[in-house]
């Protein structure tokens, strides 16, 4: 089974998604996985402040599929 991480590198090796994209959606990747392997050890107001100051990241992304799926 595929993680996180290589649906993104398939991303970007077909064009959809841009290397600076990719790397962004590989950090989240690896967030999420200290947040769901580690969430008692997470301070919610942390992962709070990520979220607000990267939500960008996901229009970006969102934005970015949606033009592959468009074409």
């Amino acid at each position: 089974m595929l993680g996180p991480e290589d649906k993104e590198k398939g991303l970007m090796e077909s064009r959809i998604i841009d290397k600076k994209l990719y790397g962004t959606m590989e950090k989240m990747a690896k967030f999420r996985n200290v947040v769901i392997h580690q969430y008692e050890k997470i301070d919610p107001g942390i992962v709070v402040g990520i979220l607000h100051k990267n939500l960008a990241d996901f229009e970006r992304y969102k934005k970015a599929i949606l033009r592959y799926l468009s074409a």
